[in-house]
């Protein structure tokens, strides 16, 4: 999916900075991770 990077970044700012921090760390596994 080429917009999951997207909709962690939207999600994150939706959830506030501190989602963001939270996001990333969960985020970072889907970024390396290649989609199905």
């Amino acid at each position: 999916m080429t917009g999951l990077s997207g909709m962690i970044k939207a999600k994150a700012a939706s959830d506030g900075r501190r989602g963001l921090r939270r996001m990333l760390r969960r985020g970072k596994r889907m970024d390396l991770e290649p989609a199905p």
